[in-house]
């Protein structure tokens, strides 16, 4: 069995006051346990709080006897950097390609040693995409940046509040998108997004309307409120997003 952490950070301002946090999952003497764990600073980037919460689970990976251990995180930056640019900038001294200094370089280098401990694979998922423990970890980082009191879990993956949590991180919440296209119900609405721009559409002539002919938009028809605000959420450009009910007018 693979022991696996969900990890996250946060920061309200950047720099500003933020959060890390790691939900480990792992396997001791034939049985499964769960521990939760988070920190904060008062003065940090998101991005720092990212590698701390690594980092952390790399700890508690090492500190239960772990050899290997699978990290799911929605930071791109930790994925990258740990997979594709680590090797590089230790071979340019910790200096980018463009001969400028790696930034938080502190927390990489114990990072890259951290990887000679430990079999670590890094695999990225969406954040806000209805895995349980992503969205735990986000929860936990949230709370210590705001310096919010919250209860850690510690003990069997049995009594934990999501049991299965396992299969959320092996791809539980993708069969179940899959599933839901195959519904013969009528679709709440349809979203399109051009030029990073999102309407909602009450029916699907009025997105085509706005979506034939145009190159590089994007548009899908969505079940339900939720999924319809999950998917402006992803689409939305942070610039400029608006949603409209309908195009009539």
């Amino acid at each position: 069995m693979r022991n696996i952490a969900f990890t996250d950070g946060a920061s309200s301002g950047n720099p500003g006051p933020g959060g890390w946090a790691v939900v480990f999952v792992y396997e001791k003497e034939g049985k499964e346990f769960v521990r939760e764990a988070g920190g904060g600073e008062a003065l940090t980037t998101n991005n720092r709080m990212e590698l701390a919460a690594a980092l952390e689970a790399m700890s508690l990976a090492k500190g239960a006897g772990c050899s290997s251990l699978t990290i799911y995180t929605d930071s791109r930056y930790l994925v990258n950097g740990a997979t594709k640019w680590i090797n590089d900038w230790v071979k340019n001294g910790w200096k980018t390609k463009g001969k400028e200094d790696v930034l938080n370089r502190d927390n990489w280098e114990v990072i890259n040693a951290g990887l000679k401990d430990i079999d670590v694979q890094f695999e990225y998922i969406g954040g806000h995409a209805g895995i349980s423990g992503n969205e735990r970890a986000d929860d936990i980082a949230v709370a210590f940046s705001k310096e919010k009191k919250l209860q850690l879990f510690s003990g069997l993956l049995c009594d934990y509040q999501t049991k299965n949590i396992r299969l959320a991180a092996l791809g539980g919440t993708r069969s179940a998108k899959k599933k839901s296209i195959k519904r013969h119900e009528s679709p709440y609405s349809y979203v399109s997004s051009v030029d990073g721009i999102v309407f909602t559409h009450a029916n699907w002539e009025d997105c085509e309307k706005r979506v034939k002919g145009v190159r590089g938009v994007k548009y899908k028809k969505v079940y339900s409120k939720q999924e319809e605000a999950d998917l402006i959420a992803e689409w939305g450009n942070k610039k400029s997003t608006f949603t409209v009910r309908a195009l009539q007018d």
